[in-house]
């Protein structure tokens, strides 16, 4: 019988943290780098510099936003395995199935895919230009992540039409960062087999002028050992059905102020769930994006800076050439996207700061030779052409009474029209207290597939005011929480019904809460609890709501808690528990085999999971860590988080996860 089965699961995991106790602790004096979390401040933590916000370097007090950082040595600690561990652990964020075995992102009760939340990484959009969707589960992995920035509210004045209600910006390890070669591997076993498999490389060195970073991670992933039923009672096995594998490179070059990055991103996935009904055998459904980005930072005084950039990204999403499958899930579509942009920075002087830019992108389409002849890009047409123009600005002010920033962006859509998104902010460190009071319009332009689904539609828009107070309680005790008001109008709202499906430009709706966050920096490691809450104020969206219950919207729980900690047992050795907790969610289930799904409400989900660490082991520049995570096995289950016939897809059982990490300096 296999050592990882799962009546052995527990009793392996112990033997592995006993040994890490008697393993001597004194064979190497001196801490790695990774440490450096460990032996600041939470004062100084909360003084580091961030960008994303306002693209000009501010501390997380003074940000004029929400902002989430969470640096390369918390990613370790808690053992992070993709970016859904990531965002479980941030405020607000929640996921719900959409379909062909990919989940979706919630933000504050709101459904956020299809276009509504942006990620980047290194600044490069990872969203997919077809539906504007992004994928989750054993992808984007963290092995080469340096840090990752969260936006909780919305960044269209800076960054266009998919940041309406939060930006997430993954930055890898830099040339500085790595010096040299890491090379690394993890393997996770669930209850009946294998859950993932991947391996990581990143190189990074410095010479003079130039400096060279790559990156490379692959792997095979799945979704879950469990069963999935769709409402007409067919039942497939999801273990090796529902596959999640992917391949990702990075290639970032700097010669003095020239960057050259180059990104690759395969995904491939399998899925058998379908739309509604499940298909007869697994269909191979791929992701790929190539992305070239150049730019030049001109610094024409030591006040002004010009930077250009010209992007091209080349993908076709949702790839599946299966002729075995019905049409309605054949897709066969090259899409390329060509951007230009051009942002100058004018530091006027300490306190007064203009930030400005204009922007150009050309958005092609295509069906391949091969694909069906009903499917169509729009209007009968097998290849479109959009085009989308830009002006962004935005101006920084500190002064005694605060730190004041405005902004606004004007975008106009060649199809969809015209979006204007004002934001306004004012930040005050007040010694050991600080306050945010801010308002930011945003918007959506409807993407590809939208409009061949219905060419009159219109950018949503929404309006957001969100206010924040924290206080330093110590040096090392943090606390900060904030109020939160989100209204969208006219939301484009995917809906199908028995005769035809499409999208449309739906009434409004708007959700109100409150997130709370508690962090503590003690000698002995840190700990770290927050807490999320949404209601829903207006919901006129047949499509999310809950019948019965005005209050939540499909698939969003109303609260949610984490507690993360870490306990340094030595310099070398960390012991990193964590905990998550949310409340009921509502969503269909299957009871039948009519087809129809009976809504339900499915129990408080905790998840507890328990990552242990040590650097140096046994040979310098070694890394190992073990974690169990779901150690209760407790059933996971992602429903859909708006009403169109999907059963709830199921997440996977209790995992066991070792990871090796090898670091050898040039």
């Amino acid at each position: 019988m296999s050592l990882w089965h799962s009546s052995y699961i527990s009793t392996a995991f112990v033997i592995f943290v006993s040994i890490f106790f008697l393993f001597p602790t004194h064979l190497y004096a001196t801490e790695t780098s990774d440490q450096k979390l460990f032996d600041m401040s939470l004062e100084e933590l909360l003084n580091t510099k961030v960008s994303v916000v306002s693209k000009n370097q501010t501390t997380i007090r003074e940000t004029p936003g929400i902002i989430t950082k969470i640096t390369h040595d918390e990613i370790v600690a808690m053992g992070a395995r993709d970016l859904v561990d990531i965002l479980r652990a941030v405020p607000g964020f929640s996921f719900g199935s959409d379909v062909q075995n990919s989940l979706g992102l919630g933000i504050r009760g709101l459904w956020g895919s299809e276009g509504k939340i942006l990620v980047m990484i290194d600044g490069l959009t990872m969203n997919e230009d077809l539906y504007s969707t992004i994928q989750f589960g054993n992808h984007f992995l963290m092995e080469n992540v340096e840090y990752i920035e969260v936006i909780r509210g919305p960044g269209s004045a800076i960054y266009g039409g998919y940041s309406e209600l939060a930006v997430i910006n993954i930055v890898t390890r830099s040339a500085e960062s790595v010096n040299g070669v890491t090379v690394g591997t993890s393997i996770g076993r669930m209850e009946s087999g294998m859950l993932r498999h991947n391996i990581h490389l990143a190189v990074g060195q410095v010479y003079q002028d130039l400096s060279v970073a790559f990156q490379l991670a692959s792997g095979k992933g799945n979704r879950s050992d469990r069963d999935y039923t769709d409402f007409y009672g067919s039942t497939f096995k999801v273990k090796n059905n529902a596959r999640l594998d992917p391949t990702f490179a990075h290639l970032d070059l700097k010669y003095r102020q020239i960057q050259l990055q180059w990104l690759l991103d395969y995904y491939h996935t399998t899925n058998q769930d379908g739309f509604d009904a499940i298909f007869d055998h697994p269909a191979k459904t791929d992701f790929n994006t190539n992305i070239v980005n150049l730019s030049y930072e001109w610094k024409t005084t030591d006040k002004l800076s010009i930077t250009p950039k010209l992007n091209y990204k080349n993908s076709q999403p949702w790839l599946c050439t299966d002729k075995a499958i019905t049409d309605v899930a054949y897709a066969d579509f090259t899409l390329q996207r060509i951007t230009g942009e051009v942002q100058a920075n004018y530091l006027a002087s300490e306190k007064f700061s203009i930030l400005g830019g204009v922007e150009y992108f050309d958005d092609g389409g295509k069906l391949n030779s091969t694909s069906p002849d009903t499917l169509t890009l729009a209007n009968g047409r097998r290849q479109v052409n959009y085009q989308n123009t830009a002006a962004y600005t935005q101006l920084s002010l500190q002064s005694r009474y605060g730190n004041y920033s405005a902004g606004a962006r004007y975008n106009h859509h060649s199809a969809s029209g015209t979006s204007f998104v004002p934001r306004f902010a004012m930040t005050k460190i007040f010694n050991k207290l600080h306050l945010k009071l801010l308002y930011s319009k945003a918007f959506r332009a409807p993407a590809i597939r939208h409009l061949e689904l219905n060419q009159n539609l219109k950018p949503e828009e929404t309006s957001v005011y969100e206010c924040e107070t924290g206080y330093l309680l110590t040096s090392n005790m943090f606390i900060t929480a904030n109020a939160f008001y989100n209204m969208i109008d006219k939301p484009i709202v995917y809906y199908v019904d028995t005769v035809s499906e499409g999208y449309a430009n739906f009434n409004k709706m708007a959700t109100q809460g409150i997130e709370f966050e508690y962090k503590w920096k003690p000698k002995w490691g840190m700990m770290a609890v927050n807490y999320s809450y949404y209601q829903v104020s207006q919901n006129r969206v047949v499509n999310y709501e809950v019948p019965d219950h005005p209050e939540q919207l499909l698939a969003m729980p109303s609260h949610k808690i984490n507690l993360i900690a870490t306990y340094r047992v030595s310099n070398r050795i960390g012991i990193h528990p964590s905990l998550t907790y949310t409340s009921k969610v509502y969503g269909y289930i299957p009871v039948d085999t009519t087809g129809t799904g009976e809504l339900s409400s499915l129990s408080p989900c905790t998840l507890v999971n328990l990552n242990v660490t040590m650097d140096d082991c046994f040979i310098k520049g070694l890394k190992i860590g073990l974690g169990c995570y779901n150690l209760g096995n407790t059933k996971i289950d992602y429903v859909q988080g708006y009403n169109s016939g999907h059963a709830p897809l199921p997440g996977a059982s209790r995992e066991v996860i070792l990871r090796l990490d090898y670091n050898t300096g040039f």
